[in-house]
């Protein structure tokens, strides 16, 4: 299983469009991993969310969206779902889907269904299928099963996060979203889970708290620990941060050191890793670790090559494409365990993107 990341910013991007903050302005100067579009993933054949720089990573970063057949939507912010690419005429025999919220589905089909009786005359006018995905719902999807499970993010948008079964592993989304919500937390409890990857939302500077729709790096640490508590991720299990926003202030070499005390890693543009060569847990050390044999970039411009290194193993390996990764201080486990604060499903912070 692999996942290829082609967009890590928040809704604003890297560098903001008119800002000048010292992040910004060192993206601008620097490029390369601190240049960060609108979300957009793909674990294997199946396509997580697709952002209003969709057209850009074609263009820049070598994506072919024909190849995806089926789309997973998190949420209608344009950010994540671009409704104007959606409604494209195009030439292609065969059909796509989008799975998405209930709310943002029925809005879909009926302005699918106007798009098409608006353009009837003007052939091709093929729209994608659309399917909503219920809060808790499992859904096959060819050879991948995906959960659903609800989301704490802005109000009025209804929010999913995903799980993602495919070969053997699994892979858990879990962005756009605050701390995790309650009846989110008690179906992971019920369940038997175990999370090969957890990409979460790292929006936010740490230790802010001026919205509950997104996370900071010590919330995703909190979620880690909540998760770690309830057997569903391990030692093995790859933790990812994603979802990336200019308040964080933090250049990506930055973020990735301060990552990978935590035992986290900073995903970037055009990152992919393969979960189905992760290696077993070394034995040799006090602490477990283990190997990642490939993370990569793909050609892009100013962007990862063979010969870059993340920022995060770097610090830690430091050589080659072998890389090895401690989760946890000495000792094993995380520094100064927090307190796990779950979102009650209520009309309370605010957020977008």
């Amino acid at each position: 299983m692999k996942i290829t990341y082609y967009g890590t910013g928040d809704g604003y991007g890297i560098p903001e469009p008119f800002c000048s903050c010292r992040l910004c302005s060192y993206a601008r100067a620097h490029g390369g991993k601190d240049i960060r579009t609108r979300s957009q993933a793909t674990v294997d054949d199946i396509m997580i969310d697709c952002s209003s720089d969709m057209f850009a990573h074609q263009a820049f970063y070598g994506l072919d969206m024909r190849k995806y057949r089926h789309i997973l939507i998190t949420h209608g912010h344009s950010d994540h779902y671009a409704v104007s690419e959606m409604t494209a005429r195009y030439q292609d025999p065969d059909t796509w889907h989008l799975y998405m919220p209930p709310a943002l589905a029925e809005k879909e089909v009926a302005r699918m269904a106007s798009i098409q009786a608006k353009n009837s005359k003007n052939p091709p006018n093929r729209t994608p299928v659309i399917h909503a995905m219920q809060p808790f719902e499992t859904r096959e999807i060819g050879d991948y099963r995906v959960i659903a499970l609800p989301s704490h993010h802005s109000p009025g948008t209804e929010t999913l996060l995903y799980i993602v079964q495919h070969g053997g592993k699994t892979v858990f989304w879990v962005h756009d979203s605050g701390l995790l919500r309650e009846d989110t937390i008690a179906y992971l409890r019920k369940s038997d889970f175990h999370f090969d990857a957890v990409s979460m939302d790292c929006t936010l500077a740490r230790g802010s708290n001026f919205t509950s729709a997104h996370m900071d790096i010590l919330q995703c640490r909190e979620t880690a620990d909540l998760l770690r508590d309830m057997g569903r991720i391990d030692e093995r299990t790859v933790l990812l941060l994603s979802h990336i926003g200019h308040l964080i202030d933090r250049t990506h070499d930055e973020l990735s050191r301060e990552a990978a005390e935590l035992g986290f890693i900073v995903a970037y543009d055009t990152m992919t890793l393969d979960i189905l060569r992760l290696k077993p847990p070394l034995l040799g050390g006090q602490n477990g670790r283990f190997v990642i044999p490939l993370i990569r970039g793909e050609r892009g411009r100013g962007h990862g090559c063979a010969g870059a290194r993340d920022a995060a193993f770097a610090a830690l390996a430091g050589r080659g494409f072998l890389a090895a990764v401690r989760f946890g201080a000495a000792g094993g486990g995380y520094p100064e365990r927090l307190r796990y604060r779950p979102n009650a499903h209520r009309a309370a912070g605010e957020g977008s993107g």
